[in-house]
């Protein structure tokens, strides 16, 4: 009995220390050869292209390949630098407005002192500087900031000969799987046939589990455009400029494990009461509430119907994820409970129907 027992306590601890260990093995592999990962990304998406220009224009097979390998390297340099310019221009404008916020602080603070000037002879401290010595301290602190930036920058650059070593290994395994993608598949598709493809059990393991994810993501689509809707509404309703857009940011802040409306609403209602405007905040906090209680009734009927999972499980798999693999457990935590989840239902189901055909 006592064997029993145990066995019972150990499998779980035994399934999840292997789980643990997996990941985080997969997780260092996966950072280790992400070279050959991109590469073979890229693969996928340059070979209808050059499987085209092959076969139409009749370029041979290398030329075709290096030329879309020399069109992804110039797209991803565009890339970059347009999104450099626009991370400058957003610095630049950030470092325009914080002498604004620094002064709206300080006046709030000696504002504050001025409206509640009796309760400051009942405080150990003055409000009026204790807050201004906050402001100064934030203003140290984001010189602090800058300066660690701008180190870190010079470290980057150090870094970029390793980082045009991991660009040239990446275009080049990008290369070799597009132009040797037939031996690559002869060799490989054997393996897929046997293992995954034309296996039964992980054929079903994976339509139980898509199942769940797809019914998961369902949830958070419903989730976000309802979110969208009260968030777009309402600011329309308020007066603030750019609605749709922000209601629409509001929407995708809103899916992501952890965040939610609160780290929008939340500085933006802080910093418009700082900067003076009471009702404007007054309003943001309504639309805050509306929001949040509207999505807290919804999300248990949303997620149960679309999954038959309750979202404290999943909750609980995103901070245990988060909790022992950092960053990637945001989306390892969730999907490793609804995987889990969907192969005991399965066991379970084969169990009920064991026992009933023994009966």
């Amino acid at each position: 009995m006592n064997n029993v027992v145990l066995s019972k306590v150990l499998t779980p601890l035994l399934i999840v220390a292997a789980i643990i260990l997996f990941y985080i093995g997969t997780i260092k592999l996966f950072f280790l050869l992400l070279p050959f990962v991109i590469g073979l990304l890229i693969s996928k998406i340059i070979t209808p292209i050059v499987n085209f220009l092959h076969k139409t224009i009749k370029l041979p097979n290398n030329l075709s390949t290096a030329l879309m390998i020399f069109t992804v390297i110039g797209l991803g340099a565009y890339l970059v630098y347009g999104l450099s310019m626009l991370a400058i221009y957003y610095i630049n404008e950030l470092a325009g407005v914080l002498p604004d916020w620094a002064n709206a602080i300080i006046a709030f603070g000696t504002t504050l002192s001025q409206d509640y000037k009796n309760l400051t002879y009942q405080l150990p401290f003055d409000p009026a500087a204790f807050i201004s010595k906050g402001a100064a301290g934030l203003i140290s602190d984001l010189g602090t900031w800058a300066t660690k930036f701008a180190s870190r920058g010079v470290s980057f650059a150090t870094s970029l000969p390793k980082l045009m070593i991991t660009v040239i290994i990446t275009m080049l395994s990008a290369f070799f799987f597009t132009k040797d993608r037939e031996q690559i598949d002869a060799i490989i598709l054997p393996y897929k046939k046997k293992f995954f493809t034309e296996n039964k059990y992980f054929i079903d393991f994976r339509n139980d589990v898509l199942s769940v994810i797809v019914g998961y993501i369902k949830a958070q689509l419903i989730l976000m455009s309802v979110t969208f809707t009260i968030c777009s509404i309402g600011l329309i309703i308020i007066g603030v400029s750019n609605p749709i857009p922000i209601g629409f940011g509001i929407g995708i802040v809103d899916a992501l494990p952890i965040f939610g409306p609160a780290s929008v609403y939340m500085p933006w209602i802080i910093t418009t009461l700082i900067m003076g405007n009471k009702v404007l905040a007054f309003k943001l906090f309504i639309l805050y509430l509306c929001t949040t209680i509207t999505r807290q009734i919804l999300e248990p009927k949303v997620v149960s119907t679309q999954i038959g999972i309750h979202p404290l499980l999943t909750l609980t798999a995103l901070y245990v994820g988060v909790k022992l693999l950092g960053a990637p457990g945001l989306i390892l935590g969730p999907f490793t409970g609804v995987t889990l989840i969907a192969t005991y239902k399965r066991y379970y189901k084969k169990e009920t129907k064991s026992i009933i055909s023994e009966q």
